[in-house]
C-alpha cells in the first residue's frame, strides 16, 4: 500500500527534520501568543491556526492552504467599515487585535528559533559516553524534586541520524532505547575527577523496578495494617518513607534484622521495668 515504516524516538514523536523543526515553531508561537490571553487562549486557537496555515513555509515556498486547497483563503478585513450592530463591530475589533498579536507572535517565534539554531551543533559518535535527560522517565524515585535530573553515562550503540540515537540502556528499564539529541548532553571526563561510571540503578522485582531497603527505622499500624518507615539505599534521608508490610517482601533479611532489634530492645525495657519493681 506503499506505507513507509518511521519509527519515532522516545518521548520526540516527529520522525524528520522538517516535521520537527515545524512542530518546535509552532510550539514556540503558541506559548508567545497563548500567554498573551492566558484566559481567552482557547477561543483564538482558531485564528492562531489560520495564521500558521496563511504563512509561506521556507521548505516548500508556499503557504499550508496553497498546497491543500490550491488557494490563499481571504483573511479578515484589515479596514473595518461602521455597523449598525455594535456586537458585530466588538466582534471585528477583537478579532483584529487578535490577528495583529497572532502575527507578531508568529514572527517573534521564527526569530527564538532560528536565533536557537544558529549555534553549531556537534554531532554524537558510535561509541560515545552520553547523559540522558531524565524528565520523561517513569523511575521509582521516592520525589521528583529530589531526583536526579539526567541519568547515565550510557554509551551510544548506533547513530540512526545526526539528531537521533541508540542508547545501551539498563536490561530492566522497559523504555525505548533510541533518543533525539535535544535530551542528551555529552561526558566530559576530567583527570581531576576520573572517570565517571553509571549512578545506581534501580532493580527490578516481579517487572516492577524497586529501590534496595537499606534499612527500616520503625513501625506502625493504621486501619489494620502495618507500615514500616524505610532508608532506601543511595536516597538522602529525605527520601524516607512509610511502606505497607506487602511492598518490602522482597527484603526479609532486613526484616528479621528490624524485629530482632525490637525484640532486644523490649526485653532491656523489661528488665529495667523489674529491676524498678524490685527497688
Amino acid at each position: 500500500m506503499g506505507i513507509k515504516s518511521a519509527p519515532s524516538t522516545a518521548f520526540h514523536p516527529q520522525t524528520d527534520g522538517a516535521t520537527e523543526r515545524v512542530n518546535q515553531e509552532i510550539s514556540a508561537y503558541l506559548s508567545i501568543f497563548c500567554s498573551v490571553n492566558p484566559e481567552t487562549w482557547y477561543d483564538k486557537l482558531p485564528l492562531a491556526e489560520f495564521t500558521h496555515n496563511s504563512r509561506n513555509h521556507a521548505d516548500r515556498k508556499h503557504t499550508p492552504f496553497e498546497l491543500l486547497y490550491g488557494y490563499r483563503p481571504p483573511a479578515i478585513p484589515t479596514a473595518i467599515g461602521e455597523t449598525k450592530f455594535p456586537a458585530v463591530e466588538s466582534r471585528m475589533k477583537m478579532l483584529e487585535s487578535a490577528r495583529n498579536e497572532a502575527i507578531a507572535a508568529h514572527e517573534l517565534a521564527r526569530i527564538r528559533m532560528r536565533s536557537r539554531f544558529s549555534g553549531t551543533f556537534v554531532p554524537f559518535t558510535k561509541g560515545q559516553k552520553v547523559w540522558l535527560d531524565s524528565r520523561n522517565l517513569k523511575l521509582p524515585y521516592l520525589s521528583k524534586k529530589i531526583a536526579p535530573k539526567r541519568e547515565g553515562p550510557f554509551k551510544i550503540l548506533e547513530v540512526l541520524s545526526p539528531v537521533t540515537y541508540r542508547l545501551k540502556l539498563p536490561d530492566q528499564w522497559k523504555v525505548h532505547p533510541v533518543f533525539h539529541a535535544t535530551l542528551l548532553s555529552p561526558v566530559k571526563e576530567t583527570e581531576a575527577h576520573g572517570p565517571l561510571h553509571p549512578s545506581h540503578v534501580p532493580e527490578i522485582v516481579e517487572g516492577h523496578e524497586e529501590f534496595e531497603v537499606e534499612g527500616i527505622l520503625k513501625h506502625k499500624d493504621e486501619k489494620g495494617k502495618r507500615f514500616y518507615l524505610i532508608r532506601w539505599t543511595d536516597q538522602p534521608t529525605t527520601a524516607d518513607s512509610w511502606e505497607p508490610e506487602e511492598n518490602i517482601t522482597h527484603a526479609q533479611e532486613t526484616l528479621d534484622a528490624y524485629w530482632k532489634r525490637v525484640d532486644e530492645k523490649n526485653k532491656k525495657k523489661t528488665k529495667k521495668g523489674k529491676r524498678k519493681g524490685k527497688d
